[in-house]
Formats: structure tokens, C-alpha cells, sequence
């Protein structure tokens, strides 16, 4: 009787993994802890899944080699998709993802300090077009989420209607009280 033979001998039905790697950063250039990285392949099927390391490498494999999407995912950080292509080389694809950014605050009247319910918040970028809206509660609060670092114009209406202008920096969150000449009839 013949000896058995080890799968490295004849060979592997499946061929070798394919490696990507690289390193997931903010974008001031300090690595991204447990980012979460997937590989999808042209059908939308999860190839791989991996986390970031505490200097934000990752290393993923895939068993075809190929056009894949990697979308990269981290906590307070807008999500990412690039597309990579695996073949005989580990592949290589260092990322940035830009931080989320937020401006909360207030509207009050500027004679009597109390809070303006229900006023409409604006949110413009530099080039004066519409982020994002909101109204205010009960007690004069907003809040805006899901921004991305820049310049930006904050408008409260449905009252005598008042501005600020604040830059936004890499994933800062930014307190923008506003206060109005007068009450809201």
C-alpha cells in the first residue's frame, strides 16, 4: 500500500489566498484602531472581513483573484469604498477616512434668554447650498450630525432670522449658540 499523500503534494483544490494590505488612517495621518474592512466581489458577495490593528493595519485574503470593492468603516468616521484589484502579489491600499463632524446648540432671544421652540435650522456649505435642516425642540436644543470638516453657515428661521458662520475641523464638534432680536409670534 502506498503512503498518503499531503495536500501540498498533489496540490490544493483551493487555490492559495490573495493578500491585501495596508493601513487605515484619519486624515490628519494618525492610524484608525478596529476600522472594519470588507472585501465584496462584483456580485456583492463578502469575500473577507477584517479589523484595523492598533497601528491601523489590516490584512485581508481573498481566494480569487480579481476586481473586489473594499469598503472601510470606522466609529465617528464617514464610510469609504474603493475598488482594488488581487492577483498573484499582495496587493497594497492604504486609506484615509475623513472624521464626522456636528454642531449642536441653542436658539434663545437675545432680550429675554428664553429658548425659540420650533425654529428652523439651516445648515449651508460655502457655496450657499443646503447641508441639512432640523427645527429646534421644546427647549430651543439642535442638533446636526454627519458632517464632514469645512466652512459652513448656520441659519435659524421661523423667527427674526439670525446666522453664525463656523469652519469645521477634522471630526470636531462644534456648540453654535444663536440668539434672535425678537420673540417668534
Amino acid at each position: 500500500m502506498a503512503p498518503a499523500q499531503t495536500a501540498t503534494e498533489v496540490g490544493s483544490a483551493t487555490p492559495p489566498a490573495l493578500e491585501l494590505r495596508g493601513r487605515v488612517r484619519d486624515s490628519s495621518g494618525e492610524p484608525l484602531v478596529h476600522a472594519t474592512l470588507t472585501l465584496v466581489d462584483r456580485y456583492g458577495h463578502q469575500k473577507a472581513i477584517a479589523r484595523s490593528g492598533q497601528d491601523g493595519a489590516y490584512e485581508l485574503a481573498s481566494a480569487e483573484p480579481g476586481s473586489h470593492m473594499l469598503v472601510v468603516s470606522a466609529k465617528g468616521h464617514e464610510p469609504r469604498a474603493v475598488q482594488v484589484t488581487t492577483g498573484a502579489e499582495p496587493a497594497l491600499s492604504d486609506l484615509a477616512l475623513t472624521a464626522i463632524c456636528g454642531v449642536h446648540g441653542t436658539v434663545r432671544h437675545a432680550h429675554t434668554d428664553r429658548p425659540v421652540p420650533h425654529a428652523h435650522i439651516t445648515l449651508l456649505n460655502a457655496h450657499g447650498d443646503v447641508v441639512t435642516t432640523s427645527t429646534t425642540s421644546e427647549n430651543g436644543t439642535y442638533t446636526l450630525k454627519g458632517l464632514t470638516p469645512g466652512p459652513y453657515t448656520v441659519v435659524a428661521s421661523g423667527c427674526p432670522p439670525v446666522s453664525a458662520d463656523i469652519t469645521l475641523g477634522n471630526g470636531e464638534a462644534r456648540q453654535v449658540d444663536l440668539r434672535t432680536s425678537d420673540a417668534p409670534d
